[in-house]
Formats: C-alpha cells, sequence, structure tokens
C-alpha cells in the first residue's frame, strides 16, 4: 500500500491510498485498490459544487461533497480495479488524481501528479534451450523455470516430423531423435528443428516458448557401392581373353556401378571411376574408361556423390592388362631350283601371345599369293609357307617354299599377309615383293633391249633396265615429278593434305584448300623423310599465292602472299599553313604542328584552325621559348580545330619548336 498526497489549498489536500489487493498468475493480472480523500484543516465550505478525477491507469471521475466542516476527512472515491500485467509479468501503472474546486472558502486546484505504482511481477511462461548434434542423438532440454509451481508439456517440430517429448513434467528433460528424420533433408547435411514447450499453471497453459537447435546428419550417412563391374565393349577380346582380363589397345571397358544408392533418401548425383595413377577415368555409370595403352595389373578405384555431396567409400577392383602390339611382318623372296622357277619366301613375322592362366590365346595366321607382275590374276599360296599357328608367336628368318612354278622368263609379284585374332599387318595391307625374271646383264629383242633382264616385247619401251640407272657413277633420280609430256599431274577431287610428294599438280576441288580458292597449281616439295613438307598453290581464278608446311605429320595453316598493288598507301599531306607561323602535316597515323613566332608581350592568340578529323581531343602542350631562361608557354590544341598559343605572364620571345600526337 502507498499513500500520496497532493498540494495544500486553504488548508484543504488530498490523500491518495494505492493497494495492490491480489495477482492472478492465471490471467496475468492484478486488483488494484485505490482511495482518495479530501481533508480539511482550519476552513470549511458550503454551497460549492466541483469535481474531480483518480488515475490508475485510466480515468474515474467522481464529485466532490458541497460542504465540508472544519478538521474533516471525506471519502471522494473508493474503487477496485483489474491491472493486466505485461508479457514478462511485470507491470507498472501510472496513479495520479486532480480536484478542480472554485477557491473562496473551498479549495482551489489538488493535484496528485503522475506517480509510478510498481506492481507485483507475475511469472510467467518459462524459457528453454536446446542442445544440437547428430539425427540419432539423444538431446538435452533445459528449461528455465519461472515459478517451482509450473508444469511443462515439451513437444517438437523436426520439417514436419511432430510429437510430445514429455508432459507434465516440472523441469529439463531429454530429447531421443531418430536418425530415420534424416530423410526430411535429402539434399542437406544439417537443417534447424524447433522444441516447443507449453508453460502450465494449475494445469492450465499460460504461455509458449520456443526452442531452435540444429541437427546434423552422421558423417557416416553417405551413400554406398555395393560393387564394381567392368565389361569390354570389344566382345572379341572379353571372349579370348575372359573377365577381368584385358588386352591393350585392344580393349575398351566400361565400368558398371552396381547397387550405388544414396542414404536416408539422398539420390546418386556423380558418379566417378579412375584407373588409379593412369589418368583415366569416367563419369557415368555405364561409362567407358577408355583404350587401356598400358600393360600389367592395374586398380579401379569408383566413388559416387550424392545429394548431399558426400562421397562414399570408394570400392576397387583389380584388373590384369595384357600386352599386345599388332603384328608385325616382313618377307623376301628369292628363286630357286634348278630352273630357277621355284620362290622361296624368308619370313620373320611376329604377334604378341596372349597368355591367361599359362595358355596362349592369340594365334598367328600367315597367307601368301602371287599374280603375275602388274596384274590381279591371283595365285593362292597351298604350302607350308601360309598356315595358322596357335602355339607359335613368332618367326624369324623361317623360309618356306611356295606352291606352283614360277617361269624364269616372267617377273611376278608375292603378296604376304600376318593377321592374329585382332588384327592384320600393315592395317590389312598385304606386304608386296616383285621377284624378276632370271638376271641377264644384256639381252635384246628386235624391237627392245633388256639390262639385267629380259626386255620388253610388248612395243612398250625400247630400254627395260633391272635396277638403279648410274651416269658417271652417280644415280639418276627416277621419280617422275609431272607427265612425260611435261604436263602437271591432274586431280580433280584430292584432298590437299594427301599431295606430299615432290611434283606438280592441277587440282580442281577437294578438301584442306585456301578458304575461297578455285581450281589452281600446287607445287609440293617433300623432305628427305616423310611428314615434312612445303606446299605452294596458285589460285587461278583469284590470282592469289598460298603456303603451307608439313611439320612432323601435321599441317599448318595457309599463309597468302599479298600483292604489291594490294599493299596500302601512306598518307602524306606535306604541310599545310594554319597561320601566324604554325603548319600541320599528316603522316600516316600520325601528325606533326611546327610552329615559329613571336609573343610581342601579347597573353593569348588563336593563330587559326585545322582538320578536326586530325584531333582526337582537346589537348594542351607545354612549349618553351627560343631561350636559354626558363620561360614556358602552352599550346591549345582544341577539338573544334583550333590552335591557340597562351603566354600568361606576357614576356616577350620567340618560340620555335613543334609538337606531335598520333591518331
Amino acid at each position: 500500500m502507498t499513500t500520496y498526497y497532493s498540494n495544500s489549498d486553504r488548508s484543504y489536500r488530498l490523500t491518495y491510498i494505492v493497494d495492490e489487493v491480489s495477482t492472478s498468475i492465471a490471467d496475468n493480472s492484478s486488483q488494484v485498490r485505490f482511495r482518495l480523500y479530501l481533508t480539511s484543516g482550519t476552513n470549511s465550505y458550503a454551497q460549492y459544487n466541483f469535481s474531480g478525477y483518480a488515475w490508475v491507469g485510466a480515468r474515474y471521475d467522481f464529485n466532490a461533497p458541497s460542504a465540508l466542516g472544519f478538521n474533516s476527512n471525506y471519502l471522494l472515491i473508493d474503487k477496485t480495479v483489474k491491472v493486466p500485467h505485461d508479457a514478462d509479468g511485470s507491470k507498472t501503472v501510472v496513479v495520479a488524481a486532480k480536484l478542480s474546486g472554485p477557491g473562496g472558502y473551498a479549495p482551489g486546484t489538488l493535484t496528485i501528479p503522475d506517480q509510478k505504482f510498481t506492481l507485483t511481477k507475475i511469472p510467467r511462461t518459462s524459457t528453454v534451450a536446446v542442445s544440437s548434434g547428430y539425427f540419432g542423438d539423444t538431446l538435452n532440454v533445459n528449461i528455465n523455470k519461472t515459478n517451482d509451481s509450473f508444469t511443462y508439456d515439451v513437444r517438437y517440430n523436426v520439417n514436419g516430423k511432430t510429437g510430445t517429448v514429455a508432459s507434465d513434467i516440472s523441469g529439463s528433460t531429454t530429447f531421443k531423435t531418430s536418425l530415420d528424420w534424416a530423410s526430411t533433408i535429402p539434399n542437406a547435411t544439417s537443417t534447424p528443428a524447433t522444441i516447443y514447450v507449453d508453460t502450465k499453471s494449475n494445469g492450465s497453459v499460460i504461455g509458449t516458448s520456443t526452442g531452435i537447435f540444429y541437427l546434423t546428419v552422421p558423417d557416416n550417412a553417405k551413400p554406398k557401392i555395393s560393387s564394381l563391374a567392368l565389361s569390354d565393349t570389344n566382345q572379341k577380346a572379353s571372349t579370348i581373353v575372359g573377365a577381368n582380363n584385358f588386352v591393350q589397345i585392344i580393349s575398351n571397358p566400361i565400368v558398371t556401378f552396381n547397387g550405388a544408392s544414396g542414404a536416408y533418401d539422398s539420390t546418386i548425383q556423380n558418379f566417378n571411376a579412375e584407373v588409379v595413377g593412369k589418368n583415366q577415368s569416367t563419369q557415368q555409370n555405364g561409362g567407358p574408361l577408355g583404350i587401356f595403352n598400358f600393360s600389367g595389373k592395374a586398380t579401379i578405384k569408383a566413388t559416387v556423390t550424392d545429394s548431399r555431396g558426400r562421397v562414399s567409400d570408394p570400392v576397387t577392383t583389380e584388373i590384369n592388362v595384357i600386352p599386345y602390339s599388332p603384328p608385325a611382318f616382313s618377307f623376301t623372296v628369292t628363286r630357286a631350283g634348278a630352273k630357277n622357277d621355284q620362290l622361296v619366301v624368308t619370313r620373320n613375322a611376329k604377334i604378341s601371345p596372349l597368355i591367361v592362366d599359362g595358355v596362349q590365346k592369340n594365334k598367328m595366321t600367315l597367307t601368301f599369293k602371287t599374280a603375275p607382275l602388274n596384274t590381279t590374276s591371283f595365285t593362292i599360296d597351298t604350302s607350308n609357307a601360309s598356315g595358322t599357328y596357335t602355339t607359335v608367336a613368332e618367326l624369324i628368318n623361317s623360309t618356306a617354299t611356295l606352291s606352283g612354278s614360277y617361269g624364269a622368263d616372267k617377273s611376278f609379284d608375292v603378296y604376304g599377309l600376318l593377321s592374329d585374332v585382332f588384327s592384320a599387318s600393315g592395317g590389312g595391307t598385304p606386304v608386296k615383293q616383285t621377284v624378276s625374271t632370271e638376271s641377264f646383264p644384256l639381252s635384246w629383242h628386235k624391237n627392245s633391249v633388256g639390262i639385267g633382264t629380259l626386255p620388253k616385247i610388248d612395243d612398250t619401251g625400247s630400254l627395260n633396265v633391272a635396277g638403279n640407272i648410274y651416269s658417271d657413277g652417280k644415280q639418276i633420280q627416277q621419280k617422275q615429278l609431272a607427265l612425260n609430256n611435261g604436263g602437271s599431274f591432274r586431280h580433280d577431287t584430292t584432298d590437299l593434305n594427301t599431295l606430299q610428294d615432290t611434283g606438280f599438280y592441277c587440282v580442281f576441288k577437294g578438301d584442306n584448300r585456301p578458304t575461297g580458292a578455285g581450281p589452281g597449281y600446287v607445287t609440293v616439295v617433300r623432305h628427305e623423310t616423310a611428314n615434312y613438307a612445303y606446299q605452294q598453290f596458285y589460285d587461278r581464278t583469284n590470282k592469289t599465292i598460298f603456303t603451307r608446311v608439313l611439320e612432323n605429320g601435321v599441317w599448318s595453316g595457309w599463309s597468302e602472299y599479298v600483292k604489291k598493288d594490294s599493299l596500302p598507301t601512306t598518307i602524306d599531306t606535306g604541310w599545310q599553313s594554319i597561320g601566324n607561323g604554325f603548319s600541320y602535316r599528316q603522316t600516316g597515323s600520325t601528325v606533326t604542328v611546327k610552329y615559329n613566332f613571336a609573343t610581342n608581350g601579347i597573353d593569348k592568340l588563336t593563330v587559326g584552325s585545322m582538320p578536326t578529323n586530325l584531333i582526337t581531343s582537346d589537348m594542351m602542350f607545354a612549349v618553351t621559348a627560343w631561350t636559354i631562361q626558363l620561360n614556358v608557354l602552352n599550346v591549345q590544341v582544341s577539338a573544334d580545330g583550333r590552335i591557340l598559343w597562351f603566354n600568361p605572364s606576357k614576356w616577350t620571345v620567340n618560340v620555335k619548336g613543334q609538337i606531335q600526337w598520333t591518331i
């Protein structure tokens, strides 16, 4: 209870008694009683009418008595009101009172100004703090009690997963989370969640507080692969060498990620498989690793990444890459027999053995065929020079006699081809050797002569020479650079990249020509060795010339020769007078202004103008007088073409020199 007093007027004053009668936790309010008295002293009054009010958070009016005797104490108002508290249970209410009298024998104005009356703080909703952790952990729910009599209901919400932790408890508790709730965040590793604490007084909820905490997916909750499978897209290789065996430069395996799955509803986003230490990989399920250009044991390691960014434990498998190289084959052929009508081949052949579990899986096949020189009338060889070898992978200087008879007076072409289970030597192009007729130092026919061989008897030539031709001990070059009549070799449709032999060519169309070129002539000069050459192309339509070179098998781009009449002309305007001792000249992109003038004590002068296209922007140049003293002036070049000089010190001097800029 608190008592307040007003000012005193004519021995009258107000006495204000304010008392908090009771509080209510349930509705967070207090009952406040206030009584206001008018007290008289040595004065009294009669037949006066006046009024006033009391204030307790709101205004409450009253009427004063019309008469009051000496030394009296009159109750003006006595009232109990409900005052709601703030949400936290606290409350300070303003109290005041005022009586407005007429004066005379009665009081004039009596006032109790605003006073702060603090009510009892009512315990309210308790606060809560929750520890964070991993899905599946038991978390601490710490309740900060505000009243020992309160009880609590505790609830949770984890991304829509809701439920009750505890009911009617008296204080802090624990909260067992579920690992399965991780499925609510398939694309993240952590999420906020909420604990709700309902504070109850006498069984009724007086408020709810919330606590935010974070749940994280455990580190071991990551995607997985059950196994890794490799299959060879080269079915022949797979059939021959079996599972997890592959053939160098032949096999092209693909990787299958068996049983790749996420954790708790995450999805697989990325695949990765690599050949450890070989810089070969794939990022596809069922993607190719690429051709194995190595041999021996190797490890394939695979992982997957899920929608949370988690990477699986690697799964590995061991493979064996069997060494392999394409078949290599060469042979020579000589005549034999009493009549020199037999052909003996000396064979050098090699294939790569494919050893699997000690068994050679590759096989070597040799075939020969013959035909009269420069014909296609082939005879298939049936001798033991041809055949298939299942246990032998190499022949060194191995001789065999071809089937059939080959007259000593005729020449023959002998073709040999080596193949294994995957390919043939030379890319499938047989090796060709030519066997000449029996050697003759000199022979002749009625219209022709043969040297080292028989003469031609079909009227195609007068001289037939076996072997190279020498003049004065020097070999004569026999490469035909042009047609017999001196004309160029004609190519109606030819890829110019294929013209690498020295010679002269007439080309009409085809690939890898200079852009926009029509028909033309190509001159080729080849290096001593292959894969190095020079080409010159003359475009008959546009009368232009292009060149390029072949370096280590790679053609450069075409470079065009510029004709003299195509070269740009250089601009030179010569000296052009501006006036007042100034002249300009344009040479190419350079503009020069020279000057020779006397200032005559003038502070500035516009000397003239020049073309604006020669002026890039407004420019100011510092120039010096024709003297050893430091007399600095300025020359201004304006974008509008005007040329001015400035002499702020009004020196009387001569100025000579030039300025220059680039446009």
